[in-house]
């Protein structure tokens, strides 16, 4: 089973999943909604044993054993069902569902079926400030940061090990691959100076799936069929 992780709001992780079906790829699309009012949701966790049962309530049957592939787009863990509930019991649980989210992102991640991971307090990716990000974009390379404001950026989506870009410096591309795995987030768009391919002036760990088009898809499908 492969399955995209979104919000029901999210029309990049829609436009997706009907490319990828479009392709004849079978996938699921589930909102982490869903998920958190699911009919039955159990974990074990230990050093002998590390499974996941997870039953929606539209019957979809999710198990660490027949799930190939999550592309995960979540941004907050929090039912529905506690719209309506006082500030201070919507912080309590939403604290408590990120916790099992994340969790059982965790679980997901150990055989490596997850473009992005949870990563620190972000379910979905790393979440690092300006500062945060220069600092590895020199670790991988590139010679310096240049301000947002002041340059005329070029974005790169880097999806694993292949990257999506109209820059065919393979120093580059080198360089973007290297940041991605600094931050541990496998799908991750960076914005380079386009008159210096050696600045770094951004990153997006959710980016605009759709301007990718075919070559996203073609991307994906090749990642997915060879778990």
């Amino acid at each position: 089973m492969n399955v995209i992780l979104s919000h029901p709001q999210d029309s990049d992780a829609i436009w997706l999943y009907l490319e990828l079906k479009k392709s004849h790829v079978d996938i699921e699309l589930v909102s982490p909604e869903e998920l958190l009012m699911a009919e039955e949701w159990t974990q074990h966790i230990n050093n002998d044993e590390d499974q996941f049962y997870i039953k929606t309530k539209k019957g979809l049957e999710i198990t660490n054993s027949n799930l190939n592939f999550l592309f995960n787009r979540t941004q907050m863990a929090i039912a529905p069902i506690w719209d309506k509930a006082n500030e201070a019991e919507r912080q309590y649980v939403q604290s408590e569902m990120n916790a099992l989210m994340m969790s059982w992102l965790a679980q997901v991640s150990k055989k490596g079926r997850i473009y992005n991971p949870g990563k620190g307090y972000s379910l979905s990716g790393v979440f690092w400030s300006k500062q945060q990000w220069a600092n590895a974009a020199y670790k991988a390379g590139f010679n310096s940061a240049s301000s947002e404001a002041m340059a005329l950026t070029e974005p790169v989506l880097v999806v694993g090990k292949k990257v999506i870009t109209n820059c065919r410096n393979k120093t580059l591309i080198e360089h973007c691959i290297k940041l991605s795995m600094l931050a541990q987030t496998p799908l991750l768009e960076i914005y380079i100076n386009k008159q210096d391919e050696t600045q770094f002036v951004s990153a997006n760990t959710y980016p605009e799936l759709s301007k990718y088009g075919a070559k996203l898809i073609t991307i994906l499908k090749h990642i997915i069929y060879e778990n």
